[in-house]
C-alpha cells in the first residue's frame, strides 16, 4: 500500500507475469492495477450491503489523472454504502440490448402477426433503425423521438410522421411488456400531423378513365390486377396483395356439387390470421374477379408474388408507391388503393344494395346484441351484390 500519485503511477515497473495491484493508504479500496504489458488501470473495491465483494475498473491511467480517479472511487464508494451496487449497474447497462434487437425481437415475436406487418417492417428499416439502432434502450429519450418524427415532417410527410411516431410508441410498450424497457420515452409527444377523415370517393367518369388507362401506364400487370381486384371484390388492399392460392376455391357453375346447398360456386377465404378483425372471411367471386385471379401465374404461394422474391407476396407500399407516381397516366387525381374499396361500397349502396350486406362484403366488426346472435353468413346475397356490382362496372368501362 502506497500513496498513489501520477508520478508513483509513472514510475511502476510491469510485473514478468500475471498482474499486480497497488493499493491507496488514503483511500480503502482504490488502487491501479498493472499488467504484464504495462497497462495501467484505476481500480475500485468494495462491498455491497448484502456482503458480496466486488471489484470495478475506473479507467485508464492514461486517459484519468489520479485525482480524478480517486474523486470518482470515493464516488463509487458512497454509493455502495448507500445500498447501490455500481458493478452490477454496469454489467446490466453492457447486458442490456440495444433498439435495434428490440426491433428484431418485435418484428418477430409481434410484427410479422399482423395484417400491416409489411408497412411497419419497412418504416422500421427506412427511418427508425437508421437513427435509434445503435443506442442501448435506455438511452434513447424523448429528444431523441422528437427528432426522427420533425425530420420526417420536413420532407413533407405530416401523415407518415404519424405513423412512425404511433409505432415507435408500440414498440416500447412491447419492449416493457417483454422486460426489455422500463419506460417508454413517447409519451406527451403529440403527433405531429392533422390527419383527414378518409371521404375520396371516385365517381363513375374516374372509374372509366382508370380502367382504361391502367393497361397504358407503367405500373406493373400484377399491380394492376391487384388494383383491379379491390375495386371488384371492395376488399382491402393488404388482403388482396397477400392473398394465398390456397384461400380460393374456383369452380363453374357446371362443376358445382349438385347437393352442395350454397348456391355460391366460387369463393374466396380470407382466413383470420389476415383479416383486419380477427374472423375469417368469405368473399364470393364474380366473373371479372375470377378471370383477374385466373390469369395469375400460380407458381408462388401468392396470388401475386413480389418480382424480387417470389416467396413474399406484393406488399401494400408498393400499390401507393405506384398509384402516386402515376397519378397522371391515370387521368384520376388524388386516390388511394384504398380508396377503390371505398368507391366500391359507396356504389353498391347507390345500387340500393342493404348496407347490412355491404357491411358483409366488407367485414366489418358488428356490435351489440344482433350481432352476437346473428351468426347467419350472407353468402347468397353477398354473391347476388358484387354480382351486381360486377355488370354495373362492365357498364361503366
Amino acid at each position: 500500500m502506497v500513496r498513489l500519485t501520477d508520478r508513483f503511477i509513472t514510475s511502476i515497473i510491469p510485473p514478468q507475469q500475471g498482474c499486480c495491484i497497488h493499493r491507496d493508504d488514503a483511500l480503502k479500496g482504490f488502487g491501479v492495477r498493472v499488467s504484464t504489458g504495462g497497462s495501467k488501470t484505476f481500480i475500485v473495491n468494495y462491498s455491497t450491503i448484502t456482503g458480496r465483494r466486488r471489484s470495478m475498473s475506473i479507467g485508464r491511467c492514461t486517459v484519468l489523472s489520479t485525482k480524478r480517479a480517486r474523486q470518482r472511487a470515493r464516488e463509487i464508494l458512497a454509493e455502495a454504502a448507500l445500498g447501490g451496487d455500481p458493478a452490477r449497474e454496469r454489467q446490466q447497462l453492457r447486458e442490456e440490448p440495444t433498439f435495434e434487437q428490440l426491433a428484431a425481437e418485435y418484428i418477430d415475436r409481434h410484427a410479422r402477426g399482423k395484417r400491416s406487418s409489411a408497412e411497419d417492417i419497412h418504416i422500421i428499416h427506412k427511418d427508425i433503425l437508421n437513427a435509434l439502432g445503435h443506442f442501448r434502450i435506455s438511452e434513447i429519450g424523448r429528444r431523441d423521438i422528437i427528432e426522427i418524427v420533425n425530420s420526417i415532417v420536413d420532407r413533407g410527410a405530416p401523415v407518415m410522421a404519424n405513423r412512425t411516431l404511433a409505432l415507435i410508441r408500440k414498440m416500447f410498450n412491447f419492449g416493457i411488456e417483454q422486460a426489455l424497457a422500463i419506460s417508454n420515452p413517447c409519451a406527451s409527444i403529440r403527433m405531429p400531423g392533422r390527419e383527414r377523415r378518409c371521404n375520396r370517393v371516385l365517381s363513375e367518369p374516374e372509374i372509366a378513365a382508370l380502367l382504361h388507362n391502367l393497361p397504358r401506364s407503367r405500373i406493373s400487370e400484377p399491380v394492376q390486377k391487384i388494383l383491379k381486384l379491390i375495386l371488384v371484390t371492395a376488399q382491402r388492399p393488404g388482403e388482396v396483395a397477400g392473398a394465398e392460392w390456397t384461400e380460393f376455391h374456383l369452380l363453374s357453375r357446371k362443376q358445382a356439387h349438385p347437393q352442395e346447398c350454397s348456391p355460391v360456386t366460387s369463393i374466396w377465404t380470407i382466413p383470420a390470421e389476415r383479416s383486419k378483425n380477427g374472423l375469417s372471411h368469405r368473399v364470393p367471386i364474380s366473373r371479372p374477379a375470377k378471370r383477374i385471379i385466373e390469369s395469375c401465374p400460380g407458381d408462388s404461394r401468392y396470388v401475386f408474388p413480389s418480382p424480387r422474391d417470389r416467396t413474399k407476396h406484393i406488399g401494400v407500399c408498393s400499390l401507393s408507391h405506384a398509384v402516386r407516381k402515376n397519378t397522371g397516366a391515370l387521368g384520376v387525381q388524388h386516390f388511394t388503393p384504398h380508396d377503390l374499396r371505398r368507391t366500391a361500397a359507396s356504389l353498391m349502396a347507390g345500387m340500393g344494395i342493404p348496407r347490412i350486406v355491404i357491411a358483409r362484403i366488407l367485414n366489418h366488426s358488428e356490435i351489440g346484441v344482433t350481432a352476437i346472435y346473428d351468426r347467419y353468413g350472407y353468402d347468397r346475397e353477398k354473391r347476388e351484390a358484387l354480382d351486381a356490382w360486377a355488370r354495373r362496372l362492365e357498364e361503366i368501362v
